[in-house]
């Protein structure tokens, strides 16, 4: 009985070096798909959004003629906000609810049934992906699929719109596109009201004058009707003989606190997430669902478009900035392994420690359920 068990592990253990050998010498990488091993030989994929190319850290994968992405990566690029439980993914992008079921092949854009061309997969007993034509398209995308180079190219259509917006910085900047990236055009000031034509992720299209157009960061203006609903209880001081009209006319916008600037220190074994603003309507909690320390600011917008930061880091995953509302802010500090943290308030910066938890046992893997996007 001995002698037949020995043969018999013996025949397991070679047959699974022989697969891994065969495998690797046809340059083939092993993937857990859906708590089953998948071995995979397909050419890298690149995605451009909006020409830009990106660089999740999870690559983009084929799998049924489909190609693959990570679901929170690609949905914060345009611009979606993403939460997920055990059972499904939601994605939120103006106004609408994207509702994505592990495993399955039906989708829900708020009431209506989608049927997907493949269902949603889990990769690797975490991280979820999504086939992207459909989140590009339902996330309002032109998606194009160029099979020489093995690239998807991603272009977001505008959202007509016809409504004013008024500025809420003291010099903001008007662009050519709807990024930082793009040229000036011309800077307004604090209180212009300008005329919105239309909206692209979270940028506005605005006319200037001789019927040019621009576009403006959405975190820096605010629809005229928010504020005339603002100010139609304005403070006692505004009726102060001593308040002049410029003072008037700022008391009636909402003040705001803005994030200047987010930096990622590390000295020794301390990791630091410096953050800064003057924002005293913060709040910081450690999801340890999402393997993250998720940092809320209220009543407080981004001073540009802030893109997420992979680290090389064997602690800290990456720093992804977004701006939830036009009037509250999150910072997802992602995490590779389990960590606490204290919280540090000094010259108009927040500073978050991150230190490992000090653990007797290794960490088992995370279970197929509890995806880590």
């Amino acid at each position: 009985m001995r002698k037949k068990l020995k043969y018999f592990f013996g025949f397991i253990l070679g047959s699974f070096f022989l697969i891994y050998s065969i495998a690797s010498a046809y340059g083939a990488e092993v993937y857990n798909v859906n708590g089953k091993n998948v071995y995979y030989n397909y050419p890298p994929i690149t995605i451009v959004i909006n020409g830009e190319k990106q660089s999740p850290p999870m690559k983009p994968l084929m799998f049924d003629d489909r190609v693959f992405v990570p679901v929170r990566f690609v949905s914060e690029k345009m611009g979606a906000k993403v939460d997920y439980d055990k059972t499904k993914v939601t994605i939120t992008y103006m106004g609408d609810k994207i509702t994505l079921y592990f495993y399955k092949d039906t989708a829900y854009i708020n009431d209506k049934v989608v049927k997907l061309d493949s269902s949603v997969k889990l990769i690797n007993y975490g991280y979820t992906y999504v086939p992207l034509r459909f989140i590009g398209e339902a996330l309002n995308n032109d998606v194009n699929w160029d099979g020489k180079t093995k690239t998807v190219y991603i272009i977001s259509k505008e959202q007509k719109i016809s409504m004013d917006v008024v500025v809420n910085g003291d010099r903001v900047n008007v662009r050519t596109g709807p990024d930082t990236k793009y040229d000036v055009i011309t800077t307004v000031s604090k209180g212009e009201v300008l005329k919105a034509l239309a909206k692209l992720g979270d940028w506005y299209k605005v006319q200037l004058k001789d019927n040019k157009a621009g576009w403006i960061a959405g975190w820096l203006v605010i629809p005229k009707d928010q504020v005339q609903q603002s100010s139609q209880n304005p403070p006692k001081e505004e009726n102060s003989p001593n308040t002049t009209s410029s003072q008037q006319k700022d008391a009636s916008l909402p003040k705001y606190y803005t994030v200047e600037d987010i930096k990622f220190n590390k000295q020794g074994d301390l990791k630091q997430v410096v953050i800064s603003t003057n924002s005293s309507a913060y709040k910081v909690t450690k999801d340890s669902a999402k393997s993250a320390i998720l940092v809320n600011l209220d009543n407080t917008v981004l001073k540009e478009s802030f893109p997420a930061m992979a680290l090389d880091d064997d602690v800290v995953r990456g720093i992804i900035p977004s701006q939830v509302s036009s009037t509250a802010v999150q910072i997802a500090i992602t995490l590779n392994k389990d960590a606490n943290y204290d919280l540090v308030t000094q010259n108009g910066k927040l500073v978050i420690n991150i230190i490992p938890s000090v653990q007797n046992v290794q960490n088992p893997l995370p279970p197929a359920d509890t995806p880590k996007l």
